[in-house]
């Protein structure tokens, strides 16, 4: 399923996305999701592969990539093997885990991980083919991470983030807030410059961890400023200065006015007059929203997550659905 939003004489194409009251538009972009085999030891892992680097000959116009039999190391996530399904579609199997002290090696465990945007990549042959095979070979998953997007049809300077307490950043013009691949890892870019779009469209992307030890969403404040409805814009660079000063102290709740009254009165009549039509409201990451498109996701990969299939009683024991088989052996 695909969704075609208009903006401009181009359009968006997204797989899947939510619209607010605002007509923001609320989709997942980039997505990892971890799957457990069913089978156990080395050669799990080795059959993997294989039908995996199949997948080339069987769709010859991929563009195919692969880093096979590496060392346990963080830039392939302690993973064996690295493959990339047509540049974009980016699959890690065999997971190193429990270093074993008299061997002086770690264990490989029969794991994949798979990293895709589904707006860009769902849609080929090759994906379905993968999926194909994850489905036959793995009984169960469970989402790692994800970017929350939130499209806006403004341009990049009248989106704001005011009370960041995360270090900032800026390269090409994307601004940056936190940690990049950490839990809350904000960007704010020209989407409108990336495709080629006719009209203004900012992206405001928030990284969401869902590992243990993340347990909270962690969004930024961002605002985007209102349209002016009444004086034009302050002609000199001093008073635009003054008048984004007051409006971040609006946003922020703090009072300007008496700063203001030790203008003389022109120039306070003019400052008044530029924030009677202007100012910024927040841009709200609704709950419902977000629930419902990552819900969307877990269905379409067929996730289920442990809370999902058993839950723990207050003794500490595991209460099952009928018919649902014990998580571990």
């Amino acid at each position: 399923m695909y969704i075609f939003v208009h903006l401009g004489v181009l359009s968006m194409d997204y797989f899947y996305c939510l619209t607010d009251a605002h007509g923001y538009v609320h989709s997942i972009d980039n997505l990892i999701v971890t799957y457990y085999v069913s089978d156990v030891g080395n050669h799990a892992v080795e059959r993997l592969v294989d039908e995996i680097r199949a997948l080339r000959d069987k769709h010859p116009e991929v563009i195919y990539w692969e880093r096979l039999g590496l060392n346990a190391c963080r830039k392939y996530s302690f993973f064996q093997n690295a493959i990339h399904l047509d540049d974009g579609i980016y699959v890690l199997v065999g997971h190193y885990k429990d270093y074993d002290r008299e061997k002086k090696e770690m264990y490989v465990f029969p794991m994949i991980r798979l990293e895709i945007n589904p707006n860009k990549h769902v849609h080929k042959p090759v994906f379905d083919s993968l999926m194909q095979i994850i489905y036959k070979h793995c009984y169960d998953g469970s989402i790692s991470r994800y970017d929350y997007a939130v499209d806006i049809p403004v341009g990049p300077d009248d989106v704001q983030v005011f009370g960041s307490n995360k270090e900032k950043g800026l390269y090409k013009g994307t601004r940056y807030y936190g940690q990049r691949n950490r839990n809350g890892f904000c960007r704010i870019y020209d989407k409108q410059k990336e495709q080629g779009l006719e009209a203004k469209l900012t992206r405001v992307e928030h990284v969401i961890s869902c590992t243990k030890g993340t347990k909270n969403l962690s969004f930024e404040r961002v605002y985007v400023k209102c349209q002016d409805q009444g004086k034009e814009k302050p002609a000199s660079k001093t008073d635009r200065v003054i008048v984004g000063l007051c409006r971040m102290c609006q946003v922020n709740g703090l009072d300007y006015e008496s700063i203001l009254s030790g203008l003389d009165r022109r120039k306070h009549k003019d400052i008044m007059g530029y924030l009677s039509g202007g100012g910024y409201q927040r841009v709200d990451f609704d709950s419902e929203i977000h629930e419902k498109l990552l819900a969307y996701y877990k269905e379409y990969f067929r996730v289920k997550e442990p809370e999902e299939y058993f839950q723990v009683d207050g003794d500490g024991f595991l209460s099952l659905a009928d018919g649902e088989e014990l998580p571990f052996d």
